[in-house]
C-alpha cells in the first residue's frame, strides 16, 4: 500500500487553520437580509450591544410596556379603593316596612352602630338575628358602599286574641307566634280583633302556641268568612271540651257547636235567620249538639239568663 503524505495547508491537515468570516457593514446588511426572505432562510437577529441597538429593542417593545404600566396602575388602584371602602364607617341605615317596631329596637336587634366598619356589618348575620324578632316574620339586609345599610323587614300581623286563665291577653299571628302579652283590662282596647277562651298558653313572648283546638278555631273563623257572617272581628270562641266549642257572636247568640260539624251547624243557624226569625227572639244559647243533619236538625234554644 502506498503511503500518502498530507501537504502542509491540505484539507484535513492539523495546520489547517481557517480564517474569521468578515463582518459585513451597515450597507452590505440590508442586502443579505433581502438574500434571506428571498431565498426562505430566517434573518440573522441584529445584536443588542450599543445604544442604538438597546433604542431599538425598547421601541419595538414600548406600546407593551406602557399597556403593562396601565393595567398595575389601574389595579392598584381598585386594590386601594376596595380597601377604603371595606374600611369605611357606616354612616346611614335605610329602613322600611317597620310599622309597629321603632328603629332604635330594629337596629338593637340587628346588632348595628354609627360608625362601626363596612366590613363589620355581614348582611346574612343582621337578617338571621332580625328574624329572631318575635314581631319580625322576615328580613332582608343589604350593605351598600359607601357607608348604607338597606334593610326592609316584613312584621308579623296581629290576628287572634287568646284570653289565659289568669286574665291576662296575649296576641298571636298567623302562625300562632305570641306577639305580645296584654295585662287584664287592656285587651279591650284590640276589641276589633277575634276572640279565643279556654286554650292554655305559655305568656311568653315569641313562644308559639301548639295545642291543636287552636288549628280548629282558627278553621271556624275561616267558615264564618266562607259563610258570609260578617264581622267576625269580636267575635269570641271558647273551648268547653276537648270535643265542642262555643261561639259567641258580639252582642248576640251564643252557639253550641257540635265537634267536626261546625259548618253544618252554623248553615243551620244561617237559615234559621232568614226562614224562622221569630223562632230565636229572646233566646241567647243555640245548641246544635243533637243536630241530625245539615237540612233537618233538632236545636235546643235556651232563653237569656237574668242576671
Amino acid at each position: 500500500m502506498k503511503d500518502y503524505k498530507t501537504r502542509p495547508g491540505a484539507k484535513g491537515s492539523k495546520s489547517d487553520k481557517r480564517r474569521p468570516r468578515p463582518v459585513p457593514n451597515h450597507r452590505e446588511r440590508p442586502a443579505r437580509e433581502a438574500r434571506g426572505l428571498l431565498t426562505g432562510r430566517p434573518a440573522r437577529p441584529p445584536a443588542l450591544g450599543g445604544l442604538r441597538a438597546a433604542a431599538g429593542w425598547l421601541r419595538g417593545r414600548l406600546p407593551v410596556l406602557v399597556w403593562g404600566c396601565c393595567a398595575l396602575w389601574l389595579a392598584a388602584g381598585f386594590v386601594a379603593g376596595g380597601w377604603v371602602l371595606w374600611r369605611s364607617p357606616l354612616q346611614v341605615v335605610r329602613l322600611e316596612g317597620n310599622a309597629r317596631l321603632e328603629a332604635a329596637e330594629v337596629l338593637e336587634w340587628g346588632g348595628l352602630a354609627a360608625g362601626m366598619a363596612m366590613h363589620q356589618v355581614d348582611p346574612y348575620r343582621v337578617a338571621r338575628r332580625l328574624a329572631a324578632h318575635p314581631a319580625i316574620e322576615r328580613a332582608d339586609v343589604r350593605r351598600i358602599y359607601p357607608g348604607v345599610a338597606a334593610i326592609r323587614i316584613r312584621e308579623r300581623m296581629p290576628q287572634l286574641l287568646l284570653a289565659l286563665a289568669d286574665g291576662r291577653t296575649v296576641v298571636l299571628d298567623g302562625e300562632n307566634v305570641i306577639l305580645a302579652t296584654l295585662p287584664p283590662g287592656e285587651a279591650s282596647s284590640r276589641s276589633a280583633l277575634p276572640r279565643a277562651r279556654g286554650i292554655p298558653a305559655t305568656p311568653r313572648r315569641g313562644a308559639r302556641v301548639t295545642h291543636p283546638a287552636l288549628a280548629r278555631v282558627r278553621k271556624l273563623f275561616a267558615t264564618l268568612d266562607d259563610l258570609g257572617f260578617s264581622p267576625v272581628k269580636g267575635t269570641e270562641v271558647e273551648l268547653l271540651l276537648p270535643s265542642r266549642l262555643a261561639l259567641q257572636f258580639p252582642g248576640g247568640h251564643r252557639l253550641l257547636l257540635p265537634a267536626g260539624r261546625e259548618r253544618a251547624a252554623l248553615a243551620l243557624y244561617r237559615r234559621l235567620i232568614a226562614r224562622r226569625p221569630e223562632l230565636l227572639r229572646g233566646k241567647s244559647v243555640l245548641d246544635f249538639g243533637s243536630m241530625s243533619d245539615e237540612f233537618g236538625g233538632r236545636v235546643v234554644l235556651a232563653a237569656a239568663r237574668p242576671r
